[in-house]
């Protein structure tokens, strides 16, 4: 983790980081030989370790996760209103939504191959 203030801290492989204000982290930064750069989806904001910020909450950056959200939202609705996913009863396992085919093919996978061993373990045909 690279401070603000040039700092810099080893965190190894793995480590549970959040978003903070920019006064309260530093960024998150992979180092593979001579070549570094930001941890995969960590560009632009702060981090600080999780556990650091339990007694803080003040200090998180809450901007970051809305945008997450937003993007989650928007992915869901390429495929389908996110307003209806998010209102359909989930103890109704069985959902049709409205406009759908009533029965949906089931030919996901081959079907079964029924084989026939012998008594002497050998294959029938």
């Amino acid at each position: 983790m690279v401070c603000a203030n040039g700092s810099e801290t080893f965190i190894g492989r793995v480590g549970s980081f959040v978003c903070v204000k920019p006064e309260y982290g530093g960024s998150l930064v992979r180092v593979k030989g001579e070549s570094r750069s930001a941890v995969t989806g960590t560009k632009d904001f702060y981090w600080a370790e999780a556990e650091a910020i339990r007694e803080h909450p003040d200090r998180l950056n809450l901007d970051y996760y809305r945008a997450q959200c937003d993007d989650a939202v928007n992915t869901i609705n390429k495929f389908y209103p996110f307003d209806e996913f998010v209102g359909c009863d989930p103890t109704d396992f069985m959902f049709i939504p409205e406009g759908a085919a009533e029965e949906v093919p089931f030919d996901a996978m081959n079907p079964p191959e029924i084989i026939k061993i012998s008594k002497d373990m050998t294959l029938v045909k």
